[in-house]
């Protein structure tokens, strides 16, 4: 077997290794709505409380003013609604949308992959992307701050392809940060203080 054939097995089996995860972590979900699910109903009066409670849905999209494609959301402490989409990042108050994307004159966010969004502590936003690294929105300026690699700083992000991140109570954000070796990905486990930001890898 030559060295192209290994590559391509190697490829072959980290697409079904993740298809196989892929698989586990839906299985799991399913699971764990499943088990939501039963409890509620098992201590709901279904004659009455749960068939009464009129839950209606509206849908949003480009015709409401949601600009780009929503990958994630959140919810801020003053309840609106944060959706980290292929053109940055757009703001729903419950009437409208409000972009906040590309300015000229400062870093920005640029949607290509976005992969994550959360409000820190002291009410900024904060977006994941692949490729890009970590942006800040401070909601006072309404400006961004583009977190990013640099191989002679240790307290920066160990690559700028993030895989995702999560906030911790304590005002860390904890990232996954990946970098591809020939047909194998490696993943990093980042550690960073938002009031900082600096990183601890």
């Amino acid at each position: 077997m030559d060295s192209q054939d290994e590559e391509l097995t190697k490829g072959i089996s980290i697409d079904y290794k993740r298809t196989i995860q892929m698989r586990k972590s839906r299985a799991n979900l399913f699971l764990v709505f499943t088990i939501f699910l039963s409890n509620v109903l098992s201590s709901a009066d279904l004659s009455t409380a749960w068939f009464d409670l009129n839950i209606q849905f509206q849908q949003l999209s480009y015709q409401q003013g949601l600009i780009g494609l929503p990958y994630y959301m959140c919810q801020d402490r003053f309840g609106y609604i944060w959706f980290g989409c292929s053109h940055g990042a757009c703001r729903y108050d419950g009437y409208e949308f409000k972009l906040y994307a590309a300015r000229p004159d400062s870093a920005h966010v640029r949607g290509k992959k976005n992969q994550g969004i959360c409000e820190d502590l002291q009410g900024n936003i904060w977006i994941a992307e692949r490729e890009t690294g970590i942006f800040k929105l401070d909601r006072q300026s309404g400006k961004f701050t583009n977190y990013l690699h640099d191989p002679n700083d240790s307290t920066t992000l160990s690559t700028n392809d993030i895989g995702g991140f999560f906030l911790d109570s304590h005002g860390y954000l904890w990232i996954a940060a990946i970098k591809k070796i020939y047909t194998t990905y490696v993943v990093y486990l980042d550690c960073m203080d938002t009031r900082t930001g600096l990183v601890k890898r």
